[in-house]
């Protein structure tokens, strides 16, 4: 996939708190709390990486793990985040 990924503008506020990013959708009120992989993926998703250049980042940020297994996180963490419309490709 090399269609950058990005953020709907204007569906979501997010604020930053310690590790941990708090998005909350705005549509539905609905919130998400992001720590670990997931605060890191939502990070990278900027408007300018692809799928795979976030992939290779995760890669180098949590270097040691199965990339196997990141790219299968990533896939199912970018699933979530289209269906509740929160990111687009």
């Amino acid at each position: 996939m090399t269609q950058p990924l990005a953020k709907r503008p204007g569906a979501f506020n997010e604020t930053a708190i310690e590790d941990e990013v708090v998005v909350m959708h705005l549509e539905s009120g609905e919130f998400f709390s992001l720590t670990g992989s997931a605060a890191a993926i939502w990070k990278l998703i900027d408007g300018t990486r692809s799928r795979d250049a976030v992939l290779t980042a995760l890669a180098a940020q949590f270097a040691g793990e199965d990339e196997a297994r990141i790219a299968a996180d990533l896939d199912d963490f970018l699933a979530q985040l289209r269906a509740a419309g929160l990111v687009e490709a």
